[in-house]
């Protein structure tokens, strides 16, 4: 619910300084978990350099709006419209990104997927939930034995091209998928033979229990983001503060 009502406000408040507000939270969410710095310079290097391409994109093409400064020879302007449509969309990008990572990096899928079922979701959903996440390793670890063995094979799949496209598709791809379908052929059959989905309700090793903390974090996400946006769109001297940050501008 929090990570829900972060990304509503993400997109809900249509400029920079909230939007920096947001990535502040974030980050400081991130340095309580134990990440500190490395979040955002080793786990997301790529979305922080991809977030960085987008404000540069925004910044030279974006012509439109009051000019802030010419660059030689004179053919492009920075202007205001640019650099507050840049920052907007990088911060987004960044926001959603690392709230999302923080959020599977502190989370247990198999505690979300048991807490879901013990509040009414079905079973089978819950189950297909967690066999989905413990299928990626699995694959991870597939594809990397089918690519030592076409490199042991003479194939040249570390020198990628793209000419050898086709072959990387060829020699990569139908193994994965073949390996793939044999390990959900062997999964079925082990579901059958334990009479899966015979019962409406299932028993459970570990319980997940709905806490008085679970509820007031829900309440206090819920509150602070109706609150947020009331505020914002309700009051009219707020939003004439920030006007000219508008993403509208």
């Amino acid at each position: 619910m929090a990570l829900f009502c972060l990304s509503l406000l993400v997109f809900a408040l249509p400029n920079p300084v909230f939007q920096a507000v947001l990535f502040l939270l974030t980050s400081t969410a991130a340095a309580r978990a134990g990440m500190g710095g490395a979040f955002w310079l080793k786990k997301l290097r790529f979305v922080l350099v991809f977030g960085l391409t987008l404000f540069c994109a925004q910044l030279l093409f974006n012509q439109k709006g009051p000019a802030l400064m010419v660059l030689p020879p004179g053919q492009l302007a920075i202007t205001v419209r640019g650099l507050v449509r840049g920052l907007t969309m990088a911060l987004r990008l960044l926001n959603i990104t690392g709230a999302s990572y923080l959020f599977t990096a502190t989370t247990d899928p198999g505690d979300l997927a048991y807490a879901l079922m013990q509040a009414g979701l079905p079973y089978r959903y819950g189950f297909m939930l967690v066999t989905a996440l413990r299928f990626v390793p699995l694959l991870r670890e597939e594809a990397g034995t089918v690519y030592a063995a076409q490199l042991a094979k003479g194939i040249p799949l570390d020198r990628p091209a793209p000419a050898t496209l086709p072959q990387l598709a060829r020699y990569m791809f139908w193994p994965l998928t073949v390996a793939a379908l044999e390990k959900v052929d062997t999964l079925a059959v082990s579901m059958e033979g334990r009479a899966f989905g015979l019962y409406r309700r299932r028993t459970y090793l570990r319980q997940c229990p709905f806490t008085r903390g679970d509820g007031a974090l829900i309440a206090l996400s819920l509150l602070g983001t109706a609150g947020v946006l009331a505020l914002f769109y309700l009051c009219p001297k707020l939003r004439a503060c920030f006007s000219y940050l508008d993403f509208t501008f």
